[in-house]
């Protein structure tokens, strides 16, 4: 990764109401085309993810990655991500491509988990959302359905989302370090029934009319 990049940490907390967090299991749900974990091709349906593996995609290709049955996370084409969930540690390192989830139950201690990718800080609870890193400046990120709180690099100020049905932002760093919000860059990278068709895989449905967990 360039140097010039801005860190960003997206930290996902998500309502633990369903109880204690059961143990963490994580397994790739579905795949297509070449896609490797630690370098190694993925052979089959059902392999394990562990603390530490780095799962990548490759072009025209795509995983799904179930977390505790109720819980999905969809790797785009093109995407790097290292994986560290466990008892003391929980971040999901998106280091290029797309990351989209539907989580519908707490998996990580104290219900949080951490995303790192670059140019926003997101605060989630239990909620549908995508994210895009398109360039090394720039970042799309948007609330499908739920509340997020979301802070660009180098702000203390946040800013609270919360969407029934999608409200994104784009986080372009320009040349001076500074973070522009674009707070209308449209609908990208996903739409309804990719998100609804991501639900029933968990057997789950995604309640349009109102943000997740009102």
């Amino acid at each position: 990764m360039k140097k010039f990049l801005v860190p960003l940490i997206v930290v996902f907390i998500f309502s633990v109401s369903y109880g204690k967090v059961s143990p963490l299991k994580v397994t790739i749900m579905n795949y297509i085309g070449n896609v490797s974990v630690n370098g190694k091709a993925v052979s089959a349906i059902g392999q394990p993810i562990r603390y530490g593996d780095m799962i990548k995609t490759e072009s025209v290709s795509m995983c799904d990655i179930l977390i505790n049955e109720k819980n999905i996370i969809r790797l785009g084409e093109n995407t790097k991500l290292v994986f560290k969930v466990s008892g003391k540690d929980n971040q999901l390192i998106l280091e290029s491509g797309y990351l989209a989830a539907i989580t519908r139950k707490a998996f990580a201690k104290g219900g949080t988990y951490m995303v790192r990718t670059t140019a926003v800080t997101a605060a989630v609870r239990g909620t549908s959302f995508c994210t895009k890193i398109e360039s090394d400046k720039s970042v799309y990120f948007c609330v499908c359905n739920g509340k997020i709180d979301l802070v660009s690099a180098g702000s203390k100020s946040k800013e609270t989302v919360k969407s029934a049905h999608h409200s994104a932002r784009r986080y372009i760093k320009l040349s001076d370090g500074s973070i522009n919000i674009d707070k209308n860059p449209g609908l990208l990278y996903h739409d309804d029934s990719k998100l609804e068709k991501m639900a029933s895989l968990i057997d789950e449905q995604v309640d349009w009319t109102k943000p997740d967990g009102d």
